[in-house]
């Protein structure tokens, strides 16, 4: 027997209880949204590569005028879920600057992980390159997805570069 469902509680007691229940199943929703933005489903379903090609073809159903490149070469899996978490993530967000900003014709994501020495480690090298509209580096400053995303590449000790001028379009490039 529940609080809610004992009929000798008074009616006050079961409202509040079935208040509590209600507001408990919304923060649940949400908890459960959240965490799915974070950690995309897709990388689970599909792998990296997989989740970043159907990312893009969701993103070019949207942008219909801009036509969107991705290459990926190299092993791509077993990677670290931080290390996948933050190229998917990079790709999403330099698809959503380019969508808002860059008044871009064509866009090219390229990511590549390449032998690095005897041991056989991997450098993960990405790239988004627009041919939009650019903008002048000294004169604006980042945007907070941009500087979230140099956070999270710097924090797995790669560097993130970003290169611009009015006129050239826009890259974005890391190293991992």
């Amino acid at each position: 027997v529940t609080i809610r469902d004992d009929s000798q509680n008074a009616p006050e007691v079961q409202r509040s209880a079935r208040s509590i229940i209600e507001v408990s199943g919304q923060v649940y929703d949400v908890v459960r949204s959240l965490t799915q933005r974070l950690r995309p489903v897709a990388l689970d379903e599909l792998g990296l590569r997989s989740a970043i090609e159907y990312g893009i073809e969701q993103w070019q159903r949207r942008h219909v005028a801009i036509r969107c490149r991705f290459e990926a070469s190299g092993e791509l899996e077993g990677l670290s879920e931080q290390v996948n978490i933050t190229l998917y993530r990079l790709a999403q967000e330099c698809l959503t600057n380019v969508a808002k900003h860059a008044q871009a014709s064509q866009v090219t994501i390229a990511l590549s992980r390449v032998a690095v020495g005897d041991e056989g480690a991997g450098q993960i090298r990405f790239s988004c390159e627009d041919n939009g509209r650019g903008f002048d580096l000294g004169l604006r400053r980042e945007g907070l997805g941009l500087v979230g995303l140099r956070e999270r590449v710097e924090a797995l000790g790669g560097q993130f570069e970003l290169e611009s001028a009015p006129g050239t379009g826009m890259r974005v490039r890391a190293l991992i």
